[in-house]
């Protein structure tokens, strides 16, 4: 019985995590231009077909297992890796905006 119910209660956090994610994806959707998704290595996550045709100005392009970095300035590579990657804590959740200069696919600066 303790097993079963633990079951549920796993697989109902699990719902409610989901449910969660999507209603904040849905609202960035609205909120914002273009949103991206990074794993843990700073890699992307999926597709947003408008974000691919902005960085490379190429059909069937895919960024997904394509690290985010390779769209990065040189020298903004380290802070963004050092904001992002940084241990969450109460002072610092990773909230609010990382300004930065990107470049495209050819290695030019988006300004």
């Amino acid at each position: 019985k303790r097993f079963v119910w633990l079951h549920a209660e796993s697989a109902l956090r699990r719902s409610l995590s989901i449910d969660e994610s999507s209603a904040m994806q849905r609202l960035l959707q609205l909120m914002c231009d273009i949103n991206i998704e990074l794993d843990c290595t700073l890699t992307f996550v999926g597709e947003d077909p408008r974000f691919t045709a902005f960085l490379t100005s190429r059909k069937n392009t895919k960024l997904q297992g394509v690290p985010m970095k390779q769209f990065l300035m040189d020298d903004e590579q380290p802070k963004f890796e050092t904001h992002l990657l940084a241990p969450a804590t109460d002072d610092n959740l990773r909230m609010g905006a990382f300004h930065t200069v990107l470049r495209d696919g050819w290695g030019n600066p988006i300004t």
